[in-house]
């Protein structure tokens, strides 16, 4: 999937944005007040990015991308059934 993230703030700030779990920063912004971060994201479960401030590691914002997953196989193997005549 195409994984897009905007954020604005009312003040400057740093902030930083990761995954949660994981150590490192994906992007870091100093003394902004907006920031854009794009990329193209393969996950196999639900998974949550964060905006932190780096000084403290408060978490200021996250939210959680759900990944839907169906197994393909099952519906090509109905299908074809479904045509067999003998």
């Amino acid at each position: 999937m195409h994984l897009l993230i905007r954020w604005k703030a009312e003040r400057e700030r740093d902030v930083c944005l990761r995954f949660a779990g994981e150590e490192t920063s994906l992007q870091c912004w100093q003394a902004q007040r907006q920031g854009v971060w794009e990329m193209s994201l393969e996950r196999e479960n639900n998974t949550t990015v964060q905006l932190l401030d780096p000084d403290s590691e408060a978490v200021l914002l996250e939210s959680l991308i759900p990944v839907i997953s169906r197994d393909l196989r099952d519906t090509r193997r109905r299908r074809r059934h479904v045509w067999s005549i003998l």
